[in-house]
């Protein structure tokens, strides 16, 4: 999740999608582990909470439409990897349609996940397309060590103690 260059820009729904990517990978790892895991049922889960719970009516419309027609979810899920594979696509779907918007944060364009500074590896040398084997790696690795950006970790040796911080 990214620094704001403004307070109404980029923060709920950037956090948001970094949820629900988390919540996806999570569940893909845990899933290895437990034969009951229903990577579809995760999926419908955010489906129907953003459209439960997400303030913007016209948002909703849109993704409504993305997991219900463009990229329905109940006929993109043939493999338990699929679960996070999807969301990435779809927030790429997403990214795409919103670029140069006048909702878009300037400093903070929309693009398509990952840029090459994050995954060199993650597209094809010769079309540029997303590699889907190394995407998959580099989002179960990307999502799986979520870190604030510019703050130590609380397990590093500067830190304080935590409830010192909480105090």
């Amino acid at each position: 999740m990214g620094t704001l260059s403004s307070p109404v820009l980029r923060g709920y729904t950037c956090g948001l999608w970094t949820l629900f990517h988390v919540l996806t990978v999570n569940g893909y790892r845990n899933g290895q582990k437990d034969n009951s895991f229903d990577p579809l049922r995760l999926l419908l889960a955010i489906r129907d909470w953003v459209l439960s719970f997400f303030a913007c009516d016209h948002c909703r419309v849109h993704f409504r439409k993305m997991t219900t027609k463009t990229a329905r979810i109940e006929t993109s899920i043939n493999r338990e990897e699929d679960v996070f594979l999807y969301l990435w696509k779809a927030h790429n779907l997403v990214n795409s349609r919103l670029h140069g918007r006048e909702t878009e944060d300037p400093k903070f364009p929309k693009y398509q996940f990952p840029p090459h500074f994050l995954c060199q590896d993650c597209r094809r040398e010769i079309n540029r397309e997303f590699d889907e084997d190394k995407i998959k790696n580099f989002l179960l690795l990307y999502y799986s060590d979520i870190r604030p950006i510019g703050r130590k970790g609380v397990e590093d040796e500067e830190n304080e103690d935590i409830e010192d911080k909480l105090d």
